[in-house]
């Protein structure tokens, strides 16, 4: 998924095709499991991301916090968050550390029907968020000169 598109001084992507087919080390990262919105043949909206841990430590939190950032500066409706299969509790740590993550799931102790119920409340609360989030309008703001027209 991409974290950054670049445009040149005419507001022109530099590389379109990187828009649809995002590959890791060119402006995007790689995720566990991403949830997309079909929107035509080849539009593809991602929705939601699942990063797989065992334990979390501080450094995941950092980490995949500011992964989520970078990935919700293009997509800002994107649910984000982790799934630790080794914790039974969200630690401290990440209530702490975490800025921008929405969601952290902790699986150790759940059987497997548990678990599935507990996947698909989340996947469905997130889905709804990031429609909620996607279909809000844009804030606008305008930095210009004084008395100068907001841009339209």
């Amino acid at each position: 998924m991409l974290y950054q598109v670049r445009v040149d001084n005419n507001l022109s992507i530099i590389d379109p095709s990187s828009v649809r087919s995002p590959k890791r080390g060119s402006s995007a990262f790689q995720t566990d499991l991403c949830i997309f919105e079909r929107r035509t043949d080849d539009v593809w909206l991602p929705r939601v991301v699942f990063e797989f841990k065992t334990g979390i430590t501080t450094h995941d939190v950092l980490t995949y916090s500011v992964k989520a950032q970078k990935h919700k500066s293009i997509y800002p409706y994107l649910g984000y968050g982790l799934v630790a299969s080794d914790e039974t509790n969200v630690p401290g740590r990440f209530f702490t550390h975490n800025t921008n993550l929405d969601f952290c799931l902790c699986t150790s102790g759940l059987d497997d029907e548990a678990l599935g119920l507990e996947v698909l409340d989340l996947l469905s609360s997130e889905l709804q968020a990031t429609t909620e989030r996607h279909d809000r309008p844009l804030a606008r703001s305008h930095s210009g000169p004084a008395n100068s027209p907001a841009p339209s």
